[in-house]
Parts: structure tokens; C-alpha cells; sequence
């Protein structure tokens, strides 16, 4: 069974992106469509990543987008993951431990996602780009 791990954009958003997870593909249309009820115009999925969890998987956090809004950002230390112990730089600072990222960093987390998930137990099925997504 995969899982999905996503990248969001909307106008709304200067200079950031919103990443997250949900267990279904269900779960990527209700977000979509849910979209429209918290900003003027309906978000985007930049990325889509569809993923296996290993039998091995960190059970440290049941939905992984959690390594990087919260591991990240209380400087966890993640063994044979160099980039994911650099991300917090890329995360957007804020009161709430949010899930939003510097557009900069996009291009860090697909490459997190590609070579170093692996190692945490999560296999890198298939990446949507922007435009398969539409």
C-alpha cells in the first residue's frame, strides 16, 4: 500500500510552499478541494510522491512528513541522512510548528525524498511533477 507525500503552492503564499502527508490518493483530492474554503484561489500540488513503507520504516513518526516539521526542527540527528539533518534552514519560522518551506529548499527535499528516505525505510515509489499533478 502506498502512501503520499506532497508539495502545495497557492497564491496566497509569497515565497513558500506547503508540504504534508496522507495515506490515500483519496486523501490528495479532499485536500485539494479543500483548499478553495482557506484561500481565494484553489492551492497546487508542485510534487506528489508516492510512497512504500518497509517493513524496517523509523517507526519514530507514523506520517512522514512529521521528519521534516518536526525532527527538522528540533535538530534530530537522522543516521546516513546528511540532507534531512540540514533542512531546518529551509523550513519557514513561525509561532506554530508549521508545515510550510522556502521555495529555495524544494529542490533539497526532492533529493531527500530520492536518495535519503531509503535510508529511514521509505521507498520512493513513483514523483508526480507540477505537471502530471494538473
Amino acid at each position: 500500500m502506498y502512501e503520499y507525500f506532497y508539495v502545495r503552492s497557492n497564491q496566497d503564499w509569497k515565497d513558500k510552499y506547503k508540504f504534508g502527508y496522507t495515506s490515500s490518493k483519496e486523501g490528495l483530492i479532499d485536500r485539494y478541494q479543500a483548499s478553495i474554503t482557506e484561500h481565494s484561489e484553489y492551492s497546487s500540488y508542485e510534487n506528489i510522491f508516492e510512497i512504500k513503507r518497509e517493513s524496517f520504516c523509523s517507526q519514530k513518526y507514523k506520517e512522514f512528513d512529521k521528519f521534516f516539521s518536526i525532527g527538522c526542527r528540533n535538530k534530530e540527528f537522522f543516521e546516513d541522512c546528511p540532507l534531512l539533518n540540514s533542512f531546518n534552514g529551509y523550513l519557514v519560522e513561525g509561532r506554530m510548528k508549521n508545515e510550510f518551506m522556502k521555495k529555495e529548499g524544494l529542490s533539497i527535499l526532492e533529493k531527500i525524498i530520492s536518495d535519503e528516505f531509503k535510508n529511514l525505510g521509505l521507498i520512493l515509489n513513483k514523483s508526480f511533477s507540477k505537471s502530471e499533478c494538473e
